[in-house]
């Protein structure tokens, strides 16, 4: 997320990364951003960011495959990638990832919820209108996931509050039970969630679907009212590779019973810079 620029662009030209993703039979791209990025760096030029981040050897590879981008801002260059995704074919879902473009997750980020040092409700709000806004003509733009993640203690406290209620890094939506929203936006309203195998850990497959079940497939379940849901992310650490199997076994089987609509994250093999590391 610090370069604010699409991973990859410095390996293959934009429409064949573009042209990849259709080829592998995905039909939506997830593209995350942040508040900031729009709010406090949209003039800023991709070029001069590279170098503040001493990330030359990436620059020299857009350079190479995508030049032009070089001499955009970051919001421009945001929008190129969401056209090519558009012309070829694709959906997108534009996610509000963090605030501060830094890596994402941890309770201590200061992204985590309100009253964060990076999460202040009205620049947050600010984000989403400008987003909303510059994109709501563009037809391959189907959605907006409003905030990544939701997590930290600010987030413990609203609950202890009332105010609020415990998200827990988007694996728990039970609140809903008992306390919906009031609103479906004009059947416009989408819930978002993830299933990594360290989020629930239950025991057997059964017992973990059970937890996710009450967490939030029950959205899926619901006689009444059913709602949309999307798992935007899940997955296993891949270096433990004996815990792979079980884990996608088990997803598949709850994806086919509930029918819920999913992304993968993540589609690239590497990062400009991630937690301050370069080329990883």
């Amino acid at each position: 997320m610090e370069p604010m620029l699409a991973e990859g662009l410095h390996k293959k030209p934009l429409k064949d990364i573009v042209a990849k993703v259709v080829q592998l039979k995905f039909n939506c791209v997830r593209l995350t951003w942040a508040t900031y990025m729009f709010t406090r760096f949209s003039e800023n030029i991709v070029s001069q960011t590279f170098d503040i981040l001493n990330l030359a050897q990436a620059k020299q590879g857009i350079a190479q495959n995508n030049p032009a981008l070089l001499n955009m801002t970051h919001v421009q260059a945001f929008e190129a990638v969401v056209d090519e995704l558009g012309r070829q074919g694709l959906m997108v879902v534009l996610d509000s990832h963090v605030s501060s473009p830094k890596w994402c997750c941890s309770d201590g980020d200061g992204n985590g919820f309100f009253g964060d040092a990076d999460f202040d409700l009205s620049e947050w709000q600010l984000g989403l209108f400008i987003v909303a806004m510059h994109f709501r003509s563009k037809s391959q733009v189907v959605g907006i996931s409003i905030r990544n993640e939701m997590r930290g203690r600010c987030q413990t406290e609203a609950k202890l509050r009332k105010i609020g209620t415990r998200l827990n890094y988007a694996i728990d939506l039970s609140f809903l039970k008992n306390q919906g929203l009031g609103t479906n936006l004009d059947d416009k309203l989408v819930f978002e969630s993830h299933w990594y195998s360290w989020s629930v850990q239950a025991g057997t497959c059964f017992d973990n679907t059970k937890v996710v079940y009450d967490h939030y497939l029950f959205l899926q379940d619901e006689v009444d009212e059913q709602f949309p849901l999307f798992l935007s992310e899940f997955g296993y650490d891949q270096r433990v590779i004996a815990s792979s199997d079980s884990f996608i076994n088990c997803f598949l089987s709850a994806a086919y019973k509930y029918e819920f609509s999913w992304s993968l994250w993540a589609l690239q093999g590497s990062y400009y810079r991630r937690d301050s590391q370069i080329r990883l």
